[in-house]
Formats: structure tokens, sequence, C-alpha cells
């Protein structure tokens, strides 16, 4: 089962749309099925993750304290353990209680917005694509290297499409 837990910190989110819990969870729960965390849910392991819902002032802040970087984003990943799923490897000593914690992930609703306004895309097709791209980023995708930045990006365009999402790498202002 695929447990997420949510903290509203920016009263925005909830104008936006006031279920938002319930639709980002059903998201995160039918992406889990095409990528490496339905492996871990099929031997019925719990897998966790927390997500943190704020504005730019926040997510400034973290990004300043855990990365170094003074500004805003439109998301934070933070990996707990820093494993990579797509390897094989023991998860045994992950577990607690039969549940994997995977991390955190934290998204500027402010951020999004105005960054979907300026890429032309729609801001339910962005925030799920930025969901996506940081689950991934929970279960071992980066971006750092060429290769890996193509994989990644391969994959969520592949899933995006099918959820009906245009390929967010095709926007002219997308950088």
């Amino acid at each position: 089962m695929l447990n997420i837990y949510f903290n509203i910190e920016d009263d925005s989110w909830l104008q936006y749309d006031k279920n938002i819990e319930k639709g980002l969870s059903e998201f995160l729960c039918q992406i889990s099925e095409k990528i490496e965390i339905k492996n871990i849910l099929d031997q019925n392991i719990n897998v966790e993750i927390s997500i943190l819902l704020t504005g730019d002032n926040q997510i400034k802040q973290l990004n300043k304290d855990y990365r170094n970087k003074d500004k805003a984003t439109n998301i934070l990943a933070f990996p707990l353990y820093g494993l990579d799923l797509r390897q094989n490897c023991n998860l045994d000593q992950y577990l607690f209680d039969n549940n994997l914690i995977l991390g955190d992930l934290i998204l500027s609703l402010e951020y999004i917005k105005n960054e979907a306004k300026i890429q032309g895309k729609k801001i339910d097709h962005h925030l799920k694509h930025l969901l996506l791209h940081g689950l991934l980023h929970l279960i071992g995708y980066d971006h750092i290297a060429d290769d890996d930045r193509d994989d990644m990006e391969k994959l969520e365009i592949r899933i995006l499409n099918d959820f009906t999402i245009n390929n967010p790498y095709l926007s002219p202002l997308h950088n």
C-alpha cells in the first residue's frame, strides 16, 4: 500500500483545490503502478511518502538551508535513504515494521502556477509532472548525467502520455 502523508502549510493549496490531498494521492498511486514502486507494493510492503504543500517563502528557505540555493523553486525531493530502486537491493535493512519510507516532497503552488503560466502549461498538468519527477527522485532517478537525464525524461514523457498530458519538455519556454 502507498501511504501519503500531507502537511498543508499554505492555504492557497486548498483554494486551488479543496480536495488536493485526494487528487494528488490518487495520481501518485496510479503512477506508482508504472514505476519500480510497483515491485515493492507487490511484495506487500507499505511505502510511505511525506508531502509538504507550501509557498515560495518556505520552499526558498528550505532550498537555501539544504541545497545552498537562495531562491524559490517548484519542488524539492529529499530521499530518506538514497535508495536506487532500479537496482536489485536488499530492502530489509530499510524496512521498519514492513514499511519503507521513501522521503519527502515539498511543493510551492505559487511557484508552480507562475511557472506553468510562463511555460504555457495547464497548472494541473505541470503539477502532475512535478509530482512524478519528484517521486522518481525519491526512488533513485536523477538528471545530473546526460544519459540519466534522458532516461528520466523518456520515462516521464511515457507515463504522462498515459494521462493525456503533453510532453512537458516540448514547451518552447521550458528551462
